[in-house]
């Protein structure tokens, strides 16, 4: 009887969901309009439908976020679409985005069952300290083209060389090629004969732009980390694992959730479980074993994390879209994986003397 009751929950969610639907694609269409993906009539459709239904479970300050991002939106609709993993798998359990009682940094999300408490914090692998000096370069400029008198979106990529001291320079490019750049055309900002940076601008389809607006913001080519991918991703689930205040117990469980399409799934078990090591016996036996240097051994969050849920999308073009669930279960957490299956569809779990 209880299954049935969640069960009519969750079809009354939906329906609810499907009446607010309409009035959420001019939203979800907005929200595109903020970026440079190209949506097709299925992609507005489907945000809508997922805004809608975000709504109808009382998360609304998820939609909040989404639907006054300038920058990171693609990060926030990944968020928008774990919260729908969430509704769906979970029908009227109870969940919060953020809960402000949490503390001054609040999980993600909050899911109350009636066994435990499990918190989900989402992490954008690659969040590290080169990322976190481009932000506040990115940030600089916002605030810089947003007293340029140009109710046009402005796109740019910069080269790795681009250095806070070219932000002046790149922003009186800006200023002067803005109110008469052509659409489609990408406009170089060059220190001698080197091109640091590239900008480009659009002008709204159903926005009114009050000024200068940063749309877009990308590095210019790729960023070579041959070698340090494994390095990278531990210290994202560090500062992911930040956000958890108590450790594991039946009544608390902690998860790092994290899209994972760019990353190979070797580097994520180096990451979580340690460095693979192969082995070579000299009667030609060949075995493998782990270093110690996986994350999830590390103090704070030995005892804080059950794991990682690494997301992959079946179109990793799309941005919105259903989720393929891996759970990286940290060894001393086992006994926790039916309860994480309760709250989230795993398709597969990898320990830690797996291969992937």
């Amino acid at each position: 009887m209880m299954r049935l009751l969640h069960c009519f929950g969750g079809w009354v969610l939906r329906s609810r969901a499907k009446i607010m639907r309409c009035r959420w694609i001019t939203v979800a269409t907005e929200v595109f309009c903020r970026t440079k993906y190209v949506p097709d009539r299925e992609d507005v459709a489907l945000l809508a439908e997922s805004m809608a239904l975000v709504e109808a479970a009382g998360l609304q300050g998820l939609n909040q976020r989404l639907g006054q991002a300038n920058r990171k939106i693609f990060d926030t609709i990944a968020e928008v679409n774990l919260a729908v993993m969430l509704i769906r798998n979970l029908c009227v359990s109870t969940i919060e985005y953020e809960p402000p009682d949490y503390g001054r940094r609040p999980v993600d999300f909050r899911v109350t069952q009636q066994d435990a408490v499990i918190h989900f914090q989402m992490k954008r692998f690659g969040d590290l300290e080169r990322d976190n000096r481009r932000d506040a370069v990115y940030e600089r400029i916002k605030q810089a083209s947003a007293l340029i008198d140009v109710p046009k979106f402005l796109g740019i990529a910069l080269k790795e060389e681009f250095a806070e001291t070219n932000i002046a320079g790149l922003v009186q490019l800006i200023e002067a090629v803005a109110p008469d750049a052509i659409e489609g055309c990408t406009y170089d900002f060059k220190v001698g004969d080197a091109v640091l940076a590239t900008a480009e601008f659009w002008s709204p389809s159903s926005v009114l732009l009050p000024h200068l607006t940063l749309g877009t913001a990308s590095d210019a080519g790729a960023v070579n980390i041959t070698g340090l991918a494994a390095d990278q991703l531990r210290a994202s689930l560090r500062k992911a694992a930040g956000a958890f205040h108590s450790p594991v117990d039946a009544k608390n469980l902690n998860m790092v959730v994290a899209e994972s399409d760019r990353h190979h799934d070797i580097d994520i078990c180096e990451a979580c479980f340690g460095t693979e090591e192969e082995l070579f016996a000299a009667n030609g036996k060949h075995t493998w074993h782990r270093l110690g240097d996986g994350v999830f051994a590390e103090t704070g969050i030995a005892e804080k994390v059950v794991g990682l849920v690494a997301l992959r999308r079946p179109d990793r073009f799309k941005p919105v879209s259903a989720y393929d669930a891996y759970l990286l279960i940290n060894e001393p957490h086992l006994k926790w994986v039916d309860q994480i299956r309760k709250a989230i569809p795993i398709a597969k779990v990898v320990r830690y003397n797996m291969r992937p």
